[in-house]
């Protein structure tokens, strides 16, 4: 359907991501009720990121995708002791980070970790801490990291 000039539409799009690596976009378009869902083809193939610091693989590889102007990050990762706050765990490749830093809560094996993107790509491990909200400074654990930006 064709808008006739000066017509308005409204687009509203859904961003389906598993921890698995399972990535979906839906879109439906408002002009005078709202559409049906359309699932969007995804052109991008998912890409590996190197661990750092320590970091290894856990339950899946730590990887990204850009489509649509938007980075996806999906992956676990697990090391044998918790490091010193804004330690690097994997370096996001240009063209695909985010514009200002974005802080995410992801769940961990001893609660909850907070981790940043930073604009220059760097992920980096804020803290862990407890469900109770104590920060934890010791232990082996793992990460569960899901997380999305819009690209600069």
């Amino acid at each position: 359907m064709a808008l006739s000039e000066g017509a308005s539409y409204i687009l509203q799009r859904l961003y389906f991501m598993s921890t698995g690596g399972d990535f979906r976009i839906y879109h439906r378009v408002y002009l005078t009720s709202w559409g049906e869902w359309k699932r969007e083809l995804i052109k991008t193939n998912w890409s590996e990121l190197t661990l750092q610091n320590g970091f290894i693989k856990s339950d899946s590889l730590l990887k990204y995708k850009v489509s649509d102007g938007i980075c996806f990050l999906t992956g676990s990762v697990a090391r044998d002791n918790v490091p010193d706050s804004h330690t690097v765990i994997a370096k996001v490749p240009a063209g695909s980070r985010p514009e200002a830093s974005i802080n995410y809560r992801c769940v961990s094996s001893l609660g909850y970790a907070t981790i940043r993107i930073l604009a220059n790509g760097d992920i980096t491990l804020i803290k862990i801490e407890k469900a109770n909200g104590d920060v934890v400074t010791t232990g082996n654990f793992w990460i569960d990291m899901l997380a999305y930006w819009r690209i600069a």
